[in-house]
C-alpha cells in the first residue's frame, strides 16, 4: 500500500513555509524568554551598590549552524558568591525585597530559571509557536 502525492512540489513548499515560521516563532520565544528571565533576576538580585543589577545582560551569539543563542550574564566579579554564598541582606537589599515582586537574595538564578519554566510559561509558550507555526 502506498500514497501518491499529485501536487507533492506544492506540498513541500507549504511545509517548508510552515517549518520557517516555526522557527521563527520559536526563536521569538526563546528571545523573549531571555530578556523576560534577565529582568527578573535584576529584580532578585541583592542590592548594596547596584553593580550586581546594572551587571545582567543578555548577550547574543550564533551557535551551531547559525541558530542563535542568547546568554544571561552578569559581569560583576561578586555575582557568583552573591548566589551561592550564605549571607545576611543589608538594608539595600531589605528596602528592595519591600517593592519588589521577588524574593530578594541568593539562589537567584536558580530562582529565575523556575519563574520563567513556571510563572512565566517557556514550554507553553514554546508549544504554542509550534502550533501556531503549522497553521
Amino acid at each position: 500500500m502506498g500514497i501518491r502525492l499529485t501536487q507533492g512540489a506544492d506540498l513541500a513548499v507549504r511545509l517548508e513555509k510552515r517549518a520557517e515560521r516555526t522557527t521563527r516563532q520559536l526563536r521569538r520565544v526563546h528571545r523573549d524568554g531571555a530578556f523576560a528571565l534577565a529582568e527578573t533576576i535584576e529584580q532578585m538580585v541583592p542590592y548594596k551598590t547596584g553593580e550586581l543589577e546594572g551587571s545582567v545582560e543578555v548577550t547574543e551569539e550564533r551557535g551551531a549552524q547559525g541558530r542563535k543563542i542568547f546568554n544571561i550574564e552578569a559581569h560583576a566579579p561578586h555575582a557568583v558568591y552573591m548566589n551561592e554564598g550564605v549571607y545576611n541582606l543589608g538594608k539595600g537589599s531589605i528596602a528592595k525585597q519591600e517593592t519588589s515582586a521577588f524574593t530578594v537574595g541568593r539562589k537567584f538564578i536558580q530562582r529565575g530559571k523556575a519563574w520563567l519554566m513556571e510563572d512565566w510559561g517557556f514550554i507553553r509558550k514554546a508549544k504554542a509557536a509550534v502550533r501556531d507555526g503549522m497553521k
